[in-house]
């Protein structure tokens, strides 16, 4: 089967989507499909290495922002200012990108959601051109908010379209509410042009189904896979250091680190701080004398890090979705610590290996991290369930099949 998959990318930063789409991807190919990806925004930056054709980057995000802010710029012809979708240039700007922060992107998110209909239409035309050339099976769109191509591509390319959910509730959740509104029901039109929808947990797809209030058989649920081959063996911590907690995980409020920091402080516990700032003013807030940061880790530094490691903890105040932090480090055979909601329920009643503490409460979570602390059996009874766990729930090569059969269901192949 020919498979166009549309993929965000996220610039400077490591991101479970662009994690969540190279493994799929590369999966659907090593099952024999052909699968081929068409970056969005800026480039892939991947976790690890990954061997699947990529188109050139369309919708560039220089271009999309100038188009976006200025009616000259929209009136300057494609061969003027193609070069702005030069990869490397792309991906320098990223690094200096206006902003992450859903409270300053309503402007723009809608002006996206509307595709051909609005500032960026020429880019929509240009993307659906360039798809409809594939002359794919099917499409597949990373997530909703780039639903705005689906009614061009189904004039264009006349194909089926499958779009998944990756945690976009907490994105429009965050918009002021002219734009969250606006948005939601911009989705929800554009929805009509889409054959199904697939979520990666039970809880997303409830939440979903409520936000577009759409047809419950048309939202399908796949779990999240992590590749359990691609995970080297990290080589554990030694008896008698001190019992070590790690955070891996984008920082910004949403995460929860400061909760994290506030539940070991006065504790006999290490905290190991990993990840990218996108929130430097919250980072300059946190007690830096209470945990060692490590900056944004490699593949390879990951290993290390979780070797190091006793508990994983993501304190989360988003609802998530997909979980993917805590899924690799059950894959590294360390437990989890993670709030009682999102996608974290699901993963502890099928895996037994993460323990859920109350969300947002710091005396909760620091009750369960001592708990772990002071009961070596209950923490080797956490570790013994964390890698089959995966392996029975979580694994790549199940996401891929499982998608898979719905994408053949869709295309009628």
């Amino acid at each position: 089967m020919k498979i166009v998959h549309l993929a965000a990318g996220a610039g400077s930063m490591y991101c479970g989507a662009c994690a969540h789409d190279a493994l799929l991807v590369s999966e659907l190919r090593r099952m024999g499909e052909d699968a081929v990806v068409y970056p969005l925004y800026t480039p892939l930056k991947l976790d690890g290495e990954f061997a699947f054709p990529q188109r050139e980057i369309h919708l560039g995000g220089v271009k999309a922002y100038l188009q976006h802010k200025s009616r000259f710029f929209r009136a300057i012809p494609e061969r003027w200012v193609g070069w702005l979708d030069n990869e490397k240039l792309l991906h320098w700007a990223s690094k200096f990108a206006v902003s992450t922060k859903p409270t300053e992107l309503g402007p723009m998110t809608l002006d996206t959601l509307n595709g051909s209909l609005g500032p960026m239409a020429k880019e929509f035309e240009r993307l659906a051109d360039a798809v409809a050339l594939e002359e794919p099976d099917i499409v597949t769109i990373t997530n909703s908010m780039l639903s705005g191509v689906a009614p061009l591509l189904k004039v264009k390319a006349a194909t089926p379209i499958v779009c998944f959910f990756q945690g976009e509730d907490s994105f429009l959740e965050a918009l002021p509410l002219f734009y969250k509104e606006a948005c939601i029901e911009q989705i929800r039109q554009n929805s009509a042009c889409i054959d199904l929808f697939i979520a990666p947990c039970e809880d997303h797809r409830e939440k979903m189904l409520e936000l577009l209030a759409c047809d419950p058989g048309k939202v399908r649920v796949v779990r999240t896979g992590v590749d359990t081959n691609a995970i080297p063996t990290a080589e554990r911590r030694k008896e008698g250091e001190p019992f070590t907690v790690g955070y891996l995980s984008s920082i910004l409020p949403g995460k929860g680190l400061d909760l994290l920091i506030e539940a070991t402080r006065g504790h006999d516990i290490r905290l190991l701080v990993a990840g990218k700032v996108l929130d430097k003013k919250y980072f300059q807030s946190l007690d830096k004398r209470q945990f060692e940061y490590l900056g944004e880790l490699s593949p390879t530094d990951k290993a290390a890090f979780y070797g190091k490691i006793d508990v994983f903890c993501l304190p989360s105040r988003i609802r998530e979705s997909r979980g993917i932090a805590v899924l690799e480090a059950l894959a590294n055979g360390v437990p989890a610590v993670v709030p009682d909601k999102g996608v974290f329920k699901e993963i502890h009643a099928l895996t037994r290996a993460v323990a859920l503490c109350e969300p947002e409460s710091v005396e909760s979570l620091r009750s369960v991290l001592t708990r772990i602390h002071g009961n070596p059996q209950l923490l080797n009874a956490l570790r013994s369930s964390a890698r089959e766990g995966i392996r029975m729930h979580y694994n790549a090569q199940t996401m891929a099949e499982e998608t898979l059969e719905l994408l053949r269901i869709v295309a009628r192949i």
